[in-house]
């Protein structure tokens, strides 16, 4: 596998994948980007897990626009854990429930199921390790 540097990298995120998925990609760079603002200078805690969410979802998601099946499982996986937390906090009482979801429940959780929706869409355009060179990113007909 050669490598690439971090160009050529974002050269191929913002070209290689579909047209919604580069501002998706932007939306989870300005969410991680204000996480890290939020909770810069506090003393770390469990609310530093929202930092670590965010985190994987970003960072699964530039490579699904790199075209990685990869990434379409671990974003897949992420928010079904995400979704398992959430569900598991539906069975306490409300001050157990506001301090589960706060401490282990990401705020990213209806995004990311939304955003699920678009990568089981285009699933089938993304292949494992390949490089697109079609410039307009049409599907070939069977």
């Amino acid at each position: 596998m050669a490598s690439r540097d971090i160009g050529v990298f974002l050269r191929d995120v913002i070209r290689k994948a579909p047209t919604p998925f580069p501002y998706i990609a932007a939306f989870h760079l300005l969410m991680l980007l204000y996480v890290l603002i939020f909770w810069w200078g506090m003393p770390i805690s469990y609310y530093y897990i929202e930092i670590l969410w965010t985190l994987g979802f970003t960072i699964s998601w530039l490579y699904i626009c790199d075209l990685k099946r990869w990434a379409c499982y671990s974003y897949i996986a992420l928010t079904v854990a995400n979704l398992v937390l959430f569900g598991m906090s539906l069975n306490m009482t409300d001050r157990q429930m506001e301090a589960f979801q706060r401490a282990y429940v990401s705020a990213l959780l209806l995004p990311a199921l939304i955003f699920c929706f678009f990568i089981l869409f285009f699933f089938r355009r993304l292949k494992e390790g390949a490089v697109n060179n079609n410039v307009n990113n049409k599907i070939d007909a069977p």
